[in-house]
């Protein structure tokens, strides 16, 4: 009776540890190609929620005490993170830009915000603030490196 409970204590030992000592690429597609890639997003960077990243016309700006009022239209959106609310082309929206932010990214606002420039920019959404006038509801969380284009705005 032990000898037999021995038996079999070492048979499913064994049987354990070759199952468990198996190599793992046996279950793997004999027919795969191992050169095949998996294709990677051009764009790999993910967007945090409620931000959204566009390319935009400076259609106006004014000036508070510690951050530029300005209007933008909406040339074109690359990306959304979740939760955003869409923005399409063509539609106008007033931004606000942290005079913070330009101050720390080196950034000239009257070159950077002049009226027709194109600018590239993540922008974030926020509920405007209950109890104000404050009708902003867009803010500027970071400029492109690209924003050098300039044009006529009519």
């Amino acid at each position: 009776m032990f000898t037999r409970l021995f038996h079999t204590a070492i048979v499913i030992s064994l049987s354990w540890m070759f199952i468990c000592c198996a190599p793992q690429d046996e279950n793997r597609d004999q027919n795969a190609d191992p050169d095949k890639k998996i294709p990677v997003p051009a764009d790999p960077i993910s967007l945090a929620p409620g931000t959204v990243r566009v390319t935009a016309a400076v259609l106006d700006r004014a000036e508070k005490e510690k951050i530029y009022l300005c209007t933008f239209r909406i040339e074109e959106t690359h990306g959304y993170g979740s939760a955003t609310p869409p923005l399409p082309s063509g539609s106008e929206v007033k931004v606000e830009v942290s005079k913070f932010l330009l101050e720390r990214n080196n950034i000239q606002a009257p070159e950077l915000l002049k009226k027709g420039n194109i600018i590239g920019a993540t922008i974030r959404f926020q509920e405007p603030r209950p109890m104000t006038d404050d009708e902003v509801s867009w803010r500027v969380v970071q400029f492109d490196n690209n924003n050098k284009k300039r044009r006529d705005i009519k």
